[in-house]
């Protein structure tokens, strides 16, 4: 079990490019005609009206629309001012023939037998001049549903030019999409009638529709789906269930290169337009929140399923680069309606049935730790059920509770002896009994003995941890000797969390990071040993000879008890000088060194405590931050939120 469960929180901790592969579910997901509509979307009365019988527009009259856009364009001055519009209707013209070209290429891949043109600015404001003046709106709206239901028109349109003159090609780190031409097409389409927005909305349905064939095979074919996903149609609930559910379907569905391609493109939204990439988050979870809400069985509701999934996109750029607080990930809907033992069980026993347990990214801490709970319920029935079973039909003895007998005075050592005589009861139900005291214990006596137990081991006369009183925090003595004592930490912060108690822990966040197989990076040493932080920060951007001025060799010397201790950072580093060339290899192996290598025995020992009671597949669920407040409760009293929650008995604010 320790095994597995090592495996799986080592997996979580370093990101695939795709975003189901930490836990993955190889269920059926793609819609079906019964499940999803094949015909797109119909216009909504309370919303925007329907296309008029003068405006009604089909696919089929994109050619004649695209002729009479050729016309010369008189005047610009009635043109909405958000368009991008080039200073040369020359180079526009070389690129609509290019755009031309572009397209039969696309439509080669798509397999498509009709040609649709791509959409350009020219002739966008070609189509405008005529409706504004004529008060026709059928061309352009005729125009727009041909290159929204088109994937080859669609995935050309709205080009940078390097991208469209062939100099440029889409890539992971470019989708070749001229977004700000994007969002100012989209602002100015909202601004016109009705008919030509139905127009758009309809192409967008047909192209998403479950009896449209794709074949998604180059960066060039995915791009309708950023373009799609910058709608801000998509941002309005009304339009989730046409357009933001079958575009997550589609998401979901690309292959692994190219969802390590799409996770790209999204990740510049990190940089740049943090506000839309919180707009897209927030947009699948109300999706998921309408679905849940028009259909409780979430586990076989395909708009539930493909938004829960879509969203590991976004959980994984979020994961390296913290854009946004990762609370934001949970759903409130799913966490109230979660079935905590269904979810568990279809988690562990079947892997083809859909589960949030498989998308631990949209479930609150407060539920990870029921299921931590439910799955201890669990052993420790299973135990309770063995012992009454021994007891019964093979006269064997067996106790169903870990019952401990300890002095007060020889907390530590009795706690060790029982502990290791009892090694395989720990998933039992704990029972403390302070020898000498009378008292049954109904949780006080569990709270009191974890309180003196952590307070004895982490005295720093104990010599197991290293108090840093910069950060108040404590870290792993590296001379240590005793491994069983760490082993003994692990447990008995293992035993907290199976029983239920927090524990006064003050550990640095690298310490739940290493817990879990999380990578540690140099920003982890500022809690750990925050002067030697600073100090390589000072040494990074020295100007002068570090050689001279430094004096220092690839090693570590350090005094303990009266006696100096020296390691080499690499093979024969004592003889290799720290120069301004080898500095930053320096600072790497120095910070390896005080996190990992020179507390390696220590730590490997503690987290095998710790495994042997939390081993189980709950564990993988958690990330780093939250596995510390499962442990140590939150430092953060919101007493705004206690008043607003206290019930009163017997008192009146009036007296």
């Amino acid at each position: 079990t320790t095994t597995t469960t090592t495996a799986t929180a080592a997996a979580a901790a370093e990101p695939s490019p795709h975003p189901l592969a930490a836990f993955p579910c190889t269920g059926t997901l793609l819609p079906t005609s019964e499940t999803m509509p094949s015909s797109g979307y119909k216009p909504l009365s309370n919303s925007l009206p329907s296309p008029s019988s003068s405006t009604q527009i089909s696919a089929s009259s994109a050619s004649a629309s695209s002729a009479a856009s050729s016309s010369s364009l008189e005047s610009t001055s009635s043109l909405p001012s958000t368009w991008v519009i080039s200073s040369s209707s020359e180079v526009d013209s070389t690129l609509t023939a290019l755009a031309k070209e572009l397209t039969n290429s696309l439509l080669v891949a798509h397999a498509s037998p009709t040609y649709v043109p791509v959409l350009t600015t020219l002739e966008l404001m070609q189509l405008y001049e005529k409706a504004s003046k004529t008060s026709d709106w059928s061309s352009l709206a005729a125009r727009l549903l041909a290159v929204f239901s088109s994937f080859p028109a669609l995935n050309g349109s709205f080009l940078k030019k390097d991208f469209v003159l062939g100099i440029q090609r889409a890539s992971k780190h470019d989708s070749g999409l001229d977004c700000e031409s994007l969002r100012s097409f989209y602002t100015s389409v909202l601004d016109m009638p009705a008919s030509v927005i139905n127009a758009m909305v309809t192409g967008m349905c047909e192209l998403l529709s479950s009896v449209t064939q794709m074949h998604l095979l180059e960066p060039e074919h995915i791009r309708f789906a950023l373009i799609l996903l910058e709608c801000p149609l998509i941002q309005n609930p009304t339009y989730h269930s046409v357009l933001l559910a079958p575009l997550a379907s589609r998401i979901i569905l690309l292959s692994p290169k190219l969802s390590a391609v799409f996770v790209g493109w999204l990740t510049r939204y990190c940089d740049h337009e943090v506000s839309l990439f919180t707009g897209m988050i927030g947009s699948f979870q109300a999706l998921i929140t309408a679905s849940l809400v028009a259909r409780h069985d979430a586990y076989h509701y395909w708009p539930v399923i493909a938004a829960t999934k879509a969203l590991g996109y976004f959980n994984v750029i979020n994961s390296t680069h913290k854009t946004v607080d990762f609370q934001l990930f949970y759903n409130p809907a799913v966490n109230q309606a979660l079935d905590i033992g269904r979810d568990y069980q279809y988690w562990i026993t079947s892997g083809s049935a859909f589960c949030f347990c498989q998308y631990p990214f949209i479930l609150s801490i407060a539920n990870k730790n029921n299921l931590m709970k439910y799955e201890s319920r669990t052993q420790m029935n299973k135990e309770f059920q063995g012992a009454y079973m021994n007891t019964m039909y093979r006269g064997v003895r067996t106790a169903p509770y870990l019952e401990l007998h300890v002095h007060r005075n020889n907390l530590v050592q009795d706690t060790l002896m029982q502990v290791c005589a009892r090694a395989t009861e720990l998933k039992k139900q704990l029972r403390i009994t302070f020898v000498g005291e009378e008292g049954i214990d109904a949780g006080g006596l569990q709270k009191e003995f974890f309180q003196l137990l952590v307070r004895e081991l982490f005295n720093v006369n104990f010599g197991m941890f290293k108090y840093n009183s910069e950060t108040n925090l404590f870290w792993f003595n590296p001379f240590a000797e005793d491994c069983q004592e760490f082993e003994l930490v692990g447990i008995i912060i293992g035993l907290a969390i199976y029983n239920g108690v927090i524990l006064d822990l003050h550990f640095p966040f690298a310490a739940y990071k290493k817990l879990l197989n999380y990578p540690l990076v140099e920003k982890d040493l500022l809690e750990v040993d925050p002067s030697l932080y600073q100090g390589f920060q000072t040494l990074r951007t020295f100007d002068g000879d570090v050689e001279d001025v430094y004096c220092q060799s690839f090693e570590v010397v350090q005094e303990v008890f009266g006696t100096t201790h020296s390691v080499e950072l690499k093979p024969g580093g004592k003889d290799i000088d720290l120069t301004n060339e080898n500095r930053e290899e320096y600072i790497s192996l120095y910070t390896n060194y005080i996190l990992s290598s020179s507390i390696e025995k220590q730590f490997k020992s503690f987290q095998a405590g710790f495994l042997r009671v939390c081993g189980g597949n709950a564990l993988a669920l958690f990330k780093p931050k939250e596995l510390e407040l499962l442990i140590c409760g939150s430092e953060e009293l919101d007493l705004r939120k206690l008043e607003n929650v206290a019930e009163y008995y017997g008192y009146s604010t009036l007296t």
